[in-house]
């Protein structure tokens, strides 16, 4: 739930790549914008730790992280598990849909039975093979 505690800014930074006048010297906004850009020169990202002391801490920060092999190896390894999770996630949802695809057919193909149109009929009109329409139909008489 949003409140008034919080704020969200949606930036686009296409847009301030194309800005023409950008005022770094009084705009923290637009110093942070520039910092994450990712071509950033190291003569810009300068400029930006000696104008903004939380850029360079920042920086430092990210400078220490990536040279530790330690937490370099802890990163990729929480980054693969990420990715293996949203891969998961992506299967058990794309297998849940056709779960429900399957059982929405047999449905189609029950109402078609009770209506007593033919095995080749209802195979048709719901998608399912002959052989799946007849052992619903040997199901549905037990």
């Amino acid at each position: 739930m949003l409140t008034d505690v919080v704020e969200i800014h949606f930036i686009e930074m296409e847009k301030f790549r194309k800005l023409k006048n950008k005022n770094l010297k009084e705009d923290k906004l637009q110093r942070w914008l520039s910092f994450f850009r990712e071509d950033i020169s190291k003569e810009e990202l300068k400029e930006l730790m000696d104008m903004d002391i939380d850029i360079r801490k920042a920086e430092e920060k990210i400078e220490y992280l990536s040279s530790d092999p330690k937490t370099l190896e802890l990163y990729k390894a929480r980054e693969r598990s990420l990715h293996e999770r949203a891969n998961m996630i992506s299967s058990a949802k794309d297998e849940g849909i056709e779960k429900g695809i399957e059982k929405g057919k047999i449905k189609v193909a029950e109402n078609f039975l009770n209506m007593g149109l033919s095995v080749e009929q209802v195979a048709k009109g719901s998608e399912l093979s002959i052989e799946k329409i007849i052992e619903i139909k040997k199901k549905m008489m037990q």
